[in-house]
């Protein structure tokens, strides 16, 4: 396999730090994966380094991602991207290919401690794939929203008050204890891995089994991941069942599903997170009025990346007494 040193020439980036900089159209590449590592849109300043051809950005906790021209990349504080820019031409598919060999073989070289330079990055190898037209790309898959002025996030203060989940919510666990016991049918059986949403198999179960529009909470192990499913489906009792008390909308239940998996730091294989321990969780929920914020809670939602595809892929899954008005 070449060295990413035969495929790219590696240009450290150099940028002012992302709050001194005023709105504009030029994207502002940090690090992390999420938005595609894109923090916002800004003017460029007098020495920034501007990119202006595809590229692989490589962070300074090797997250590798791909971008396209023109952007800046995060130069200063010690934690500086690397810019790789191809000395042959690859397309986007190549780079692609390339940058998720990155994240999943060799991003675990590197931390806080030993983050990414030129000089500790450049000899590793990486496969070069074809360039190939076959086949289905992320782009056939997701769809393709309106295009939206870009923008500079904005930092919103909110008021945060804790709500225990037992106020929201009742709180049960899952039906079953082995997965192998039931037979097949077209039901996901949830459990508490990651994977696919936690699904673990398709099962027949009896109809007071099945739940729907609900969140689900691991029991086992990372404790607290939090699962949102909008379709019928059945439990495992390594996850809890969460189910609104009262109607709520599915931007309000996606918003505190991600706030549950915030907590996951506070579990762990030695300290799991049984449906006692869940019954006495608090969270932080924006409120307005003694009330929960929804209307909040949905402008977050519906800010976020990939609020178009979700949205597409919920509506009709929800019940008439929880779809959103709109």
């Amino acid at each position: 396999m070449p060295t990413l040193s035969d495929l790219f020439t590696p240009r450290v980036a150099k940028s002012h730090g992302y709050d001194k900089y005023e709105s504009g159209a030029i994207a502002f590449v940090s690090n992390g994966l999420s938005d595609n590592g894109v923090v916002g849109y800004v003017t460029p300043k007098k020495r920034d380094r501007i990119f202006k051809s595809l590229a692989l950005c490589i962070s300074a906790f090797c997250e590798a991602t791909v971008q396209e021209p023109p952007f800046i990349a995060r130069g200063n504080g010690g934690s500086g991207l690397v810019v790789l820019q191809p000395k042959k031409p690859l397309s986007k598919r190549q780079l692609l290919r390339i940058a998720a060999y990155i994240n999943h073989s060799l991003r675990w070289r590197f931390s806080f401690g030993r983050m990414v330079i030129p000089d500790r990055i450049m000899g590793l190898k990486v496969p070069l794939p074809r360039d190939s037209s076959k086949g289905i790309t992320v782009e056939d898959i997701l769809p393709h929203p309106n295009p939206r002025k870009p923008v500079r996030r904005q930092h919103t203060t909110m008021r945060l008050v804790p709500v225990a989940l037992t106020d929201l919510f009742h709180i049960q666990s899952g039906d079953y204890h082995k997965a192998d016991d039931l037979p097949d049918g077209e039901i996901p059986l949830i459990s508490c891995g990651d994977t696919d949403n936690g699904l673990v198999r398709y099962c027949d179960v009896p109809e007071d089994h099945i739940y729907q529009n609900c969140l689900t909470v691991a029991y086992n192990g990372a404790p607290m991941t939090t699962k949102y499913h909008p379709y019928r489906f059945a439990a495992k009792d390594d996850v809890a069942v969460l189910f609104p008390k009262k109607r709520m909308v599915r931007t309000t239940i996606i918003f505190i599903q991600a706030i549950l998996s915030c907590e996951t730091w506070r579990y762990s294989y030695g300290r799991k997170c049984f449906k006692e321990k869940l019954s006495n969780v608090s969270i932080p929920l924006p409120m307005r009025k003694e009330k929960l914020d929804e209307d909040f809670m949905k402008s977050v939602a519906e800010e976020t990346s990939y609020w178009e595809f979700l949205k597409m892929r919920i509506h009709d899954a929800v019940p008439p007494n929880q779809i959103e008005k709109s």
